[in-house]
């Protein structure tokens, strides 16, 4: 696992697709995927595990940057991430990246990840099986204050060497 697209710097996000794309151009995919939090205008919230803070993608140097960026986002207010510890155990969230979306014109839909893309969900019973996952998760993950402390120890560290 890895930091949600939207969240990722452009070293970041070339990092993962140059390893997952060898002789690819991914210039253009890097860039689509890290000017999207421009072109929205909703908060959004993330529950992130810890060793994805911990995974050196792109190296010590990306991993700093990185991370300082997702600090400024959530200085926002608009952004809001809670890490999960590891202590918290093994829990379906482990299995892939999902999404919930609310809409006030519609019902709520979901978006789960995999490893070649990805698969938009509207069946309610499993929109509301996700919502509750989500909860656990977010019940289980440190606070967004303790998730920023953990977030910046980590930039340190990575700063340091």
């Amino acid at each position: 696992m890895v930091l949600p697209g939207i969240l990722q710097i452009p070293a970041y996000a070339g990092a993962l697709f140059h390893d997952g794309r060898p002789g690819e151009d991914t210039r253009g995919v890097v860039a689509a995927r890290c000017s999207r939090l421009g072109a929205l205008s909703a908060s959004l919230e993330y529950v992130v595990p810890d060793h994805v803070l911990r995974t050196a993608v792109g190296g010590a140097e990306t991993m700093a940057e990185q991370l300082a960026h997702v600090l400024q986002l959530t200085e926002s207010g608009r952004i809001r991430v809670q890490i999960l510890p590891a202590g918290a155990g093994t829990h379906a969230g482990l299995a892939g990246h999902f999404r919930l979306f609310s809409f006030h014109d519609r019902l709520p839909m979901a978006y789960a990840e995999h490893v070649s893309g990805g698969v938009l969900i509207d069946d309610a019973a499993e929109v509301h099986r996700l919502g509750a996952l989500w909860g656990t998760l977010s019940a289980f993950a440190y606070d967004p204050s303790r998730s920023r402390i953990l977030i910046k120890e980590m930039e340190h560290e990575y700063r340091m060497g």
